[in-house]
């Protein structure tokens, strides 16, 4: 029997964004790694190449730092003042 739209077969399970326990411990074991080994990290590092340096940085960096999402803004502009607008409007101005 199918389950119901927001039911899982197992209630008391994970929570919807929570991450699982093997990744927790993966990230967590990396950092004491970075944390204990940095200098002999770093002279390893300096030994390769730069090309497989990077590549190294690359694949083990998603473990310890969090990927950026695109993220949609969307104001609602009939919401807002005259004088937010015109800040708005003077920030972006100074970014350009």
């Amino acid at each position: 029997m199918p389950f119901k739209k927001g039911q899982s077969g197992n209630p008391a399970g994970r929570k919807k964004g929570e991450k699982n326990k093997v990744t927790n411990d993966v990230k967590k074991w990396l950092l004491d790694l970075f944390n204990t080994q940095s200098k002999t990290l770093e002279t390893d590092l300096k030994a390769m190449k730069p090309r497989e340096r990077w590549e190294i940085i690359a694949k083990i960096l998603p473990f310890i730092v969090p990927k950026l999402q695109a993220m949609n803004a969307r104001v609602d502009l009939s919401a807002l003042t005259e004088e937010q607008l015109t800040t708005i409007i003077e920030a972006i101005k100074e970014e350009l």
